[in-house]
């Protein structure tokens, strides 16, 4: 079963399908904005201002307006052409969370460790909701160089 424990509501267990008792306009406001960073995949790093208020059905106006938020947040950048992308922002939270996710500073001395002993490449994983997300890469002992690059799978 899937639950949030939130002591800002009296520490009550809420399962996903009573979301929707908590939502106001605000909320509303926030889960269309970051709708536009649900957007950006690896095949589709870059868009305009009108491809994703076609894709999400939005107007124009409120598009330019949640854009300008991201940007302004850096979140995503704006390219001479109009076009946007994703911005510093997500890669300082990435930093942020690689220092303080307990999986990760309990994980990567590990992975290491057996990397280093087993010659191995290896990889560790965390699952976030309905997605596995590589979170660290290490090469093994004479091991061919290798990029690291997140992957992402949907469940």
């Amino acid at each position: 079963k899937n639950s949030y424990s939130l002591s800002r509501y009296g520490g009550t267990d809420l399962d996903r399908n009573r979301w929707s008792e908590l939502e106001t306009p605000a909320v509303n406001t926030l889960s269309k904005t970051l709708a536009i960073l649900d957007l950006y995949a690896a095949e589709r790093m870059v868009w305009t201002a009108e491809e994703m208020a076609e894709e999400l059905g939005y107007t124009r106006p409120t598009t330019y307006r949640y854009i300008r938020e991201l940007v302004a947040a850096g979140f995503i950048v704006r390219f001479g052409d109009g076009s946007y992308s994703l911005g510093p922002r997500s890669v300082e939270l990435d930093f942020l969370i690689r220092q303080a996710d307990p999986f990760l500073v309990a994980g990567v001395p590990v992975v290491r460790d057996l990397s280093q002993q087993t010659g191995a490449d290896m990889n560790l994983y965390e699952l976030y909701g309905d997605r596995i997300v590589t979170v660290h890469q290490q090469g093994g002992v004479g091991a061919l160089p290798i990029s690291f690059g997140l992957s992402l799978i949907h469940l």
